[in-house]
């Protein structure tokens, strides 16, 4: 974003011209842009009074219906259903039949004053209200009680009608006795009391068949006096007291979601529109802080929906002390957001930003320092109101004589904007000079959405402009670079070609090292993937003695291994391998851990091999299947289930030999229900089971021999009667010597299990040989992770 068409200096816009030419021309556009501002200003001020009339007008019909409702002789007020719809429709939501300003009022706080039978006559009498600028301290102590008298026609019996409140304290609503409604926390003590405004928000309020009624208000204010010595002269500051209106139940509830919605819709736009356009200008700001504009209209932005927030909170909220906190807060705002707004409209038409711009901010600073310390007197006010307005016109006099008259592109669009803005500052000015010639408040009543809807406008015209100028201007551009670059690739199209190809053997090589990068990235996590599924190590049983190994010949294998120990000591024991290398092997053997760790305690080999090929089936991975060797030892024997795998070793200690346990089978999941089978196996002490993958015995040498069962189970006997790790370790090194560190074809897994001795008993009692139980309870949740 710029603004920001440049200006050419006053020596190349008027080459050529005498000194007398020159002065005339600017004596001219002088003269235009004063007519033009007038002509302006004129028009406006004529649409302003004639809606000023027709306002006041409406109000003259409309405003005995405002006026509360009057007492009889004995202080008594009449209510009728006619009265209850008796209810202006110029935007006031809120607004009833308003009960009576005095009320019968005690001060301290007795729960007996609620009760209807309780003679007030003598009693004084006090505004609700609590105009504390007509009151002294001692009138209100803090607490107290108001009560008044209700008398209703056939028409309002056994009916019930909405209760409208509007307080600063907090209160308890009583009809004839009975609590109906509370707001807030009523207290003595400051620190106890909660005050809490319920914003007009309705709630039934049920009559009977009784013909006279009490309504009593328990209410308390401890820190009215305190916060209008902290506010004085600030609007709304005075009141310490709450209002009460009442209205037909069906049209208050009617009325109050048409409040929420004419408060909360153009809120939310404006919330929206505002923080996108504050974040995008400041993002532009600091991509290009040459450019002042985007940070002065980035910092308006942020202010106006500051601006809305608050007017949105202080027609919903109902913290009464944060109310007058952003009442007095719109001051400051509102004086600052004018200084943003002149200096975002020099920053586009000045080459150079006046300096002016410092006493435009000297006298915000005063304005808004005067007004938080004095409040808003009618002199203070008006002077305040009258300056916002002299900076909306400061901005339109800059629109019209710096962009329009010197046909700078765009400057029209924001020029709607700018006026739009003026005139909304027109309109407050014009109601503050109103006001001060005595002009009824229910003037400011009946318009209010009216108002709304001008400063709505007002606010949202100059970044709604300002949007539509960003787009002009970027289209523009966006034209411009397009002819330049036509012009450039006509004048220059070899080189551009050698620069183009260049360019696409730049990009191809690097999108190659980056598609490389990614997949060796891929494999990685894979590989880790992998890893984690395997047993972080091996556990630790009463009866055997355990080793495992595994290296993968590629990033991701498609080896497998896994233990188990049940809650009755079964240890399972699994080796897999899955057909090929890479992902879709990794995926598969995820899949069948899965498998394992879910159906080991429910199955016997047989049955969970046929289980888990069924379930690979199902995946449907063509060309994929899973080789797996599940054995549990329970006690002193091994059962033996084999889907496709090497046979298993057997080491028998007591002979030194080494059997082959061999169990045919097809791989899971390349036919449905083959008929796996299980080999149960004795097992003595010191024995040793070895499983293992394909890759040990198919192992090549230089001569591109494999290593072969032979070799294995010759190097298996000689090593046997050691420690599961020292049989791998041997192995191990055989392996290295046979390969003489060439490359792996296949992934390597072995997993050795040893017998450990049953221990022999110290004593035997009584002629019995105990039975030797392992204890497994500090084993039956180890899982593999």
């Amino acid at each position: 974003m710029t603004g920001i068409v440049s200006i050419g200096t006053e020596s190349e816009n008027n080459r050529g011209m005498n000194n007398t030419e020159v002065i005339m021309k600017q004596w001219k556009r002088t003269i235009r842009a004063i007519c033009a501002i007038a002509n302006t200003f004129v028009g406006a001020l004529f649409l302003f009074f004639v809606l000023c009339v027709s306002m006041k007008l409406s109000v003259m019909a409309g405003e005995k219906m405002n006026q509360p409702l009057k007492q009889d002789s004995v202080g008594r007020v009449a209510l009728t259903s006619s009265i209850l719809l008796r209810t202006p429709e110029q935007g006031i939501f809120w607004q009833g039949a308003m009960l009576p300003y005095i009320w019968k009022f005690h001060e301290g706080d007795n729960p007996a004053f609620a009760s209807p039978a309780l003679n007030d006559r003598s009693w004084s009498e006090l505004p609700a209200m609590l105009m504390l600028k007509k009151l002294k301290p001692q009138d209100w102590q803090g607490i107290g009680w108001f009560r008044l008298h209700i008398v209703i026609d056939s028409t309002l019996r056994n009916q019930a009608v909405a209760l409208l409140m509007y307080q600063k304290g907090a209160s308890e609503v009583y009809l004839n006795g009975r609590l109906v409604q509370q707001y807030g926390i009523v207290s003595t003590l400051a620190a106890q009391e909660q005050r809490f405004n319920p914003m007009t928000t309705p709630i039934a309020l049920q009559f009977g068949d009784v013909g006279e009624y009490v309504l009593a208000v328990r209410y308390s204010n401890t820190q009215a006096f305190a916060e209008f010595r902290r506010y004085v002269n600030i609007e709304y500051s005075d009141m310490a007291g709450f209002e009460v209106h009442l209205k037909a139940l069906n049209q208050a509830f009617a009325d109050d979601t048409e409040k929420t919605r004419f408060h909360a819709v153009p809120s939310l736009i404006a919330f929206g529109v505002l923080a996108t356009l504050t974040l995008i200008h400041l993002f532009l700001f600091i991509f290009y802080p040459q450019q002042k504009a985007n940070l002065f209209f980035s910092l308006f932005s942020a202010t106006v929906l500051f601006r809305f927030f608050v007017n949105y909170y202080m027609s919903v909220g109902t913290d009464p002390a944060l109310f007058m906190l952003f009442n007095v807060s719109q001051y400051v705002y509102t004086t600052v957001l004018s200084g943003f707004y002149l200096a975002f409209l020099y920053a586009i038409f000045y080459p150079v930003i006046p300096r002016r711009i410092w006493l435009i901010a000297v006298l915000c600073l005063v304005c808004s320092t005067l007004l938080v310390t004095f409040g808003t007197t009618k002199t203070t006010g008006l002077m305040w109101t009258l300056f916002l307005a002299g900076c909306a016109f400061e901005g339109l006099r800059v629109v019209i004589m710096r962009g329009i008259l010197q046909r700078q592109s765009g400057a029209w669009i924001l020029a709607f904007g700018v006026l739009d803005y003026a005139f909304m500052w027109l309109v407050r000015s014009g109601m503050k000079i109103f006001s001060m010639l005595g002009w009824s408040q229910s003037f400011m009543d009946m318009t209010m959405e009216t108002q709304e809807l001008v400063t709505f406008a007002g606010y949202m015209s100059l970044p709604f402009a300002m949007s539509v100028y960003i787009a002009l201007y970027v289209s523009r551009t966006n034209r411009n670079l397009a002819r330049q670059l036509v012009q450039i690739r006509q004048l220059s199209e070899r080189t551009l070609e050698q620069e183009r190809i260049a360019s696409e053997q730049a990009i191809r090589q690097t999108l190659l090292e980056a598609d490389n990068s990614r997949k060796t990235h891929e494999l990685e996590e894979a590989r880790a993937l992998q890893l984690s599924m395997l047993p972080k190590s091996v556990p630790e049983h009463p009866g055997f003695e355990i080793a495992a190994y595994m290296e993968t010949a590629t990033e991701v294998g498609g080896d497998y291994y896994d233990f188990k120990i049940a809650s009755d000591g079964t240890l399972v024991a699994v080796v897999g391998d899955a057909t090929g290398h890479g992902m879709k092997a990794g995926f598969l053997v995820s899949a069948t851990k899965s498998y394992v760790q879910t159906l080991t305690r429910h199955d016997n080999g047989a049955e969970l091999l046929q289980r888990i090929s069924r379930g690979i089936r199902n995946m449907n991975m063509r060309g994929m299947y899973m080789c797996l060797t599940i054995v549990k030892l329970i006690g002193r024997q091994a059962v033996i289930a084999v889907a496709g795998m090497p046979p298993i070793l057997l080491y028998r200690a007591k002979t030194r030999t080494v059997d082959r346990l061999l169990i045919k089978a097809l791989p899971l999941g390349s036919i449905a229900d083959f008929p796996y089978t299980e080999l149960t196996v004795p097992l003595e002490d010191d024995d040793v089971l070895l499983m293992m993958s394909d890759g040990l015995p198919e192992l090549f040498n230089a001569e591109n021999e494999v290593l072969d069962y032979e070799r294995i189970e010759e190097c298996f006997r000689e090593v046997g009667s050691l420690a599961p790790h020292s049989i791998i370790a041997a192995l191990l090194e055989r392996a290295g010597v046979w390969s003489q560190g060439g490359i792996m074809h296949d992934d390597m897994t072995i997993v050795v299990l040893k017998v450990k001795p049953i221990p022999v008993p110290t004593s035997i009692s009584n002629g019995h040989t105990p039975t030797l139980e392992y204890d497994v309870s500090k084993f039956a949740a180890t899982e593999a992770v």
